[in-house]
């Protein structure tokens, strides 16, 4: 078994997990006047907080004033009663998951930041100008309370003097399979007819943008799609809602594809930091070789035939897809470990962008995401 990695601090990372300058909020909302929900949009509010952990339904009742003892379900129907008697209110619910819901699954693109920070960014006065002039005052340091709109609209942007980000949310309809609900077969004009089920669903999507000022990073988070969907497409429609007040081309996408070999060489020279599920490898003329361990607790690696043939097309070849679990850390001095659990990181290297989740019911948290974010980084830039 290989040992943990001990990490240390390192700048990438201290920035993630130090006290960071909280933005001057003026309202948990908007000024705007609060809009009223659509049956659609408190199905969506309701059946969504029912998804969140324990952990996270007892920290929102706490906020309500509420009792945060019982198990799961007594959580929930306490939440319900208090909407039923107007103790909670469904705008309270719509600012917790607004909170929580872009550390669920998301796929992540990333971005070197301009080496010099404008001078419309550098503080709040000047960025309250900045958006006011492009008619986003509401958006600063607010939440505007749109729970489904039909177009990718705007709710906030959030300014503290190390950080910008920005968010959007759009409706998403998508169709479910569900074998249970098939009906039988029928024979129509001698044939045989099969009926396959599926559930009408609909999500929030939300879209967001972030600039480090401090270590000149960005990305842009996207809450995972339904199979088929285009990322592109979503990435493309964002940067046409914040490109007149954000200048996107300043920013330099940074190549992904090159932590694939990195990680690979990694986990071969036994640094405790991976394990590899599958990696892809892409040769100049367009043909691919892949490999796939038998498990999700084994690793590709550790058969002479497979490992031959994946070091002789790294050296030759540019990395197409990385499947691989981010191992657990062990604590530094004095120190919480950044990781203490896998991580299951999928990088898209033909699409240059990055998907992460657990391998439990419990979502990425902010922690695990910043600390995984910033070794690609690292190892995408890695010589």
């Amino acid at each position: 078994m290989r040992a943990l990695r001990r990490t240390g601090k390192t700048p990438s990372t201290q920035s993630s997990t130090r006290t960071r300058s909280k933005p001057r909020t003026r309202s948990k909302l908007s000024a705007q006047k609060t809009p009223s929900l659509t049956k659609d949009e408190a199905k969506y509010l309701l059946e969504t907080c029912e998804k969140l952990t324990n952990k996270q339904l007892q920290d929102f009742l706490q906020k309500q004033g509420l009792s945060r003892s019982g198990d799961k379900s007594d959580l929930n129907a306490r939440i319900q009663a208090a909407i039923q008697s107007g103790t909670i209110t469904l705008q309270a619910i719509l600012a917790e998951l607004d909170r929580i819901l872009p550390w669920w699954r998301f796929h992540v693109y990333l971005y070197d930041a301009p080496p010099l920070t404008p001078k419309r960014w550098r503080d709040e006065e000047a960025v309250a100008e900045h958006l006011k002039a492009n008619g986003l005052s509401d958006l600063l340091n607010a939440q505007i309370p749109i729970v489904l709109p039909e177009k990718l609209t705007l709710t906030s942007v959030t300014y503290s003097p190390d950080r910008l980000r920005s968010t959007a949310v759009q409706r998403r309809e998508y169709a479910e399979r569900d074998e249970e609900l098939d009906p039988e077969d029928d024979i129509v004009d001698g044939n045989a007819v099969e009926f396959r089920a599926f559930v009408r669903q609909v999500a929030r999507g939300v879209v967001s943008f972030e600039w480090d000022f401090e270590n000149k990073v960005a990305m842009l988070q996207i809450t995972e799609l339904q199979s088929g969907a285009k990322y592109e497409a979503i990435r493309e429609a964002f940067y046409a809602l914040i490109r007149p007040w954000l200048d996107i081309k300043d920013f330099t996408p940074i190549d992904v594809s090159k932590a694939i070999p990195a990680l690979h060489l990694s986990e071969q020279n036994d640094e405790g930091e991976v394990r590899s599920h599958g990696i892809e490898y892409r040769t100049i003329e367009g043909r691919r070789l892949a490999a796939r361990s038998s498990t999700l607790t084994n690793s590709v690696l550790g058969e002479e035939v497979i490992d031959t043939s994946l070091d002789r097309i790294r050296e030759e070849g540019v990395g197409h897809s990385g499947n691989f679990y981010w191992l657990p850390t062990e604590e530094g001095d004095g120190t919480q470990a950044e990781l203490e659990r896998e991580i299951h990181v999928i990088i898209i290297g033909d699409k240059n962008r990055v998907s992460m989740r657990t391998r439990s019911t419990t979502n990425v948290t902010e922690r695990e995401m910043r600390h995984v974010l910033s070794r690609l980084r690292e190892l995408s830039l890695r010589k």
